[in-house]
């Protein structure tokens, strides 16, 4: 896929920021022959080193934090089934929503997301998705669209004569659940964490993927 030039804009203007940053960092690791992976994105580097290392690098002026590697264990699979306190349904509360309780702060807290706007960057959103379209921020009182600054067209989902998100016509489906999981439902439904629907709550659908 090629890159747009706003993208590359974005790309040269944060390695430049990140290379000008982590000048003396990467000065200091390249004279000791230290293997290190700049980390543009974040400002940051990942270094393979010892304790000696990272007392030398906390003396650089630009230094800020060594955050170590964590290690990971994997879990040993379930020997048993557990059986969900709540079988998915129709209608009402989701077995997943009752698992993490959202449903409880729903009705403790009152509160169902209002005031946050909830994005997606992964693979595209169908804003038509009966689960989403009350919610997907572009869509106004009236039921007419703007798509106006509630999605970002990375050139993934570019289809000709289509302006608003989408997710290749149902083949791409993963952005589509993970909006749903987050924000989606109906009035008789709730599969999303905050289902609130307000202006302010809807969620942005985004075209693509990755910045």
């Amino acid at each position: 896929m090629p890159l747009t030039p706003r993208r590359w804009r974005t790309i040269l203007t944060g390695t430049a920021v990140a290379a000008s940053a982590q000048a003396g960092l990467r000065s200091l690791l390249t004279t000791r022959k230290v293997n290190f992976t700049p980390l543009w994105a974040v400002n940051a580097a990942r270094v393979t080193g010892d304790a000696a290392l990272a007392a030398d690098i906390a003396k650089l002026p630009e230094f800020e934090r060594v955050i170590p590697d964590a290690v990971l264990e994997r879990q040993a699979p379930a020997t048993t089934v557990q059986k969900a306190k709540t079988q998915a349904k129709v209608n009402g509360v989701e077995w997943n929503i009752d698992r993490i309780g959202a449903n409880r702060v729903w009705s403790d807290f009152d509160a169902r997301g209002e005031g946050v706007v909830a994005g997606n960057i992964g693979s595209p959103v169908d804003f038509h998705h009966p689960a989403l379209a009350a919610q997907y921020r572009g869509r106004k009182a009236d039921g007419s669209l703007d798509h106006n600054h509630n999605r970002r067209d990375l050139n993934w989902c570019y289809l000709p004569g289509n302006t608003g998100p989408c997710d290749y016509n149902g083949i791409s489906i993963a952005g589509t659940m993970q909006m749903g999981v987050a924000v989606g439902g109906t009035e008789t439904d709730r599969i999303g964490v905050a289902p609130a629907r307000n202006g302010s709550t809807r969620a942005p659908a985004r075209r693509t993927g990755a910045i």
